[in-house]
């Protein structure tokens, strides 16, 4: 009887196992620590990657990770992180002859769903050089991206403090997007004991468990962030029809999204973003004045503002506003997509913020062409 029991609890298992590989095939991280060459098999997209300081969220240092099976559908995607813990190679000391450029942003910027040469702030340095080169010029650029995924604003202040001496940048662009006055959540995952982490089973059972988990403390987040944004929600609502049935690409099917989303990117639409957003920015055009680079501000939309048939870019143009209130230069980027998708019918965007292979390369396009003009003085670059 015991070995019946034993066949079929070993059957079980058999099948439990089995199972689980051809309904869930494993979603493995391998981070590789480049200082001490020690390596870690992990479940979770971002194990070892991220830390959490006192002053926000960061990049592990000298990491080499490996991404595989993203959740955009990427089949691989290698991470590489320097001694400043961001996606870029060491950096050399800074020749007369070059321009170092440093991107601050969220997971736009960061693009852990590319590799890193397709990236936006590769794209810029690929599109820079070969302008130089085709004008056989010796000037350098060098784009480094600082970008940290579900970080804020503030965050990114942080980051160019930290930073600046280390860099020595002659332009920073920050990539703001409308979430960017809180930083999104980010939440602790556990992990199975070790002498179970070998069963897919189990790794696929504790995976649930983390998403269940996940769900639970995103809607306690959701909560705390509904009492701070609740009346300029209903603001919104009050002063924009959200109501009756909406096909998308309307207006009312818009406001409904942004209403909807009012808890991370439609915040955008109140006055409460700006009065936390603006004061950063002005601090961040005193830090370039102190340490002498450029400042460029790109503002990034969401995709249902680039896909809709209405145009509602009513913080694009409050941005537009401020900026040339505080002769901060920027780059609005909403209309040159909307021309984009309009004129080619491309798909640029992974999903409601994350741009694909040729949205990163339209964008890093964009933004050299914005730097060669506003910098270089050069009206006549149009990219390559």
């Amino acid at each position: 009887m015991t070995l019946r029991v034993l066949i079929a609890i070993t059957i079980t298992l058999v099948i439990l196992e089995t199972g689980s590989y051809l309904f869930d095939p494993p979603v493995t991280t391998i981070v590789e620590f480049l200082e001490d060459g020690t390596m870690i098999l992990d479940r979770l997209p971002d194990a070892g990657l991220y830390i959490r300081t006192s002053k926000g969220t960061r990049l592990r240092k000298n990491v080499r990770a490996i991404l595989r099976n993203h959740v955009f559908g990427v089949p691989e995607v290698e991470i590489i992180t320097n001694s400043l813990g961001f996606r870029h190679k060491e950096l050399d000391k800074k020749e007369p002859n070059l321009c170092r450029i440093l991107v601050l942003g969220d997971s736009i910027t960061f693009g852990d769903c590319m590799p890193n040469k397709l990236t936006y702030p590769s794209q810029i340095e690929f599109c820079l050089n070969t302008n130089n080169q085709k004008n056989r010029t010796e000037d350098v650029f060098e784009v480094i991206n600082a970008g940290i995924g579900s970080i804020d604003l503030e965050n990114e202040f942080e980051i160019l403090k930290e930073s600046c001496l280390a860099v020595d940048p002659d332009i920073v662009i920050v990539g703001l997007y409308l979430n960017d006055a809180f930083g999104s959540p980010a939440f602790k995952m556990l992990h199975p004991p070790p002498i179970l982490d070998k069963s897919h089973f189990i790794k696929v059972l504790w995976d649930k468990t983390n998403k269940v988990r996940v769900v639970h403390q995103l809607n306690k987040w959701l909560t705390s962030q509904e009492k701070i944004i609740r009346h300029e929600k209903e603001k919104f609502a009050q002063l924009n029809q959200i109501t009756g049935v909406g096909r998308p690409g309307s207006q009312i099917w818009l406001n409904q999204e942004i209403y909807k989303n009012f808890s991370d990117w439609g915040y955008a639409w109140s006055e409460g973003y700006w009065n936390r957003v603006l004061p950063i920015l002005e601090l961040m055009q005193k830090s370039a004045e102190q340490n002498d680079f450029q400042l460029l501000v790109v503002f990034f939309p969401v995709a249902q503002q680039v896909y809709s048939n209405y145009d509602n870019s009513e913080p694009q143009k409050r941005f537009c506003i401020e900026m040339e209130k505080r002769k901060i230069l920027y780059l609005d980027i909403l209309p040159l997509l909307r021309e984009k998708v309009r004129k080619d019918h491309v798909q640029i965007f992974f999903d409601h913020c994350h741009y694909n292979r040729g949205g990163n390369a339209f964008i890093g396009k964009t933004i050299s062409i914005s730097i060669i003009r506003h910098f270089f003085k050069d009206d006549n670059y149009n990219g390559l």
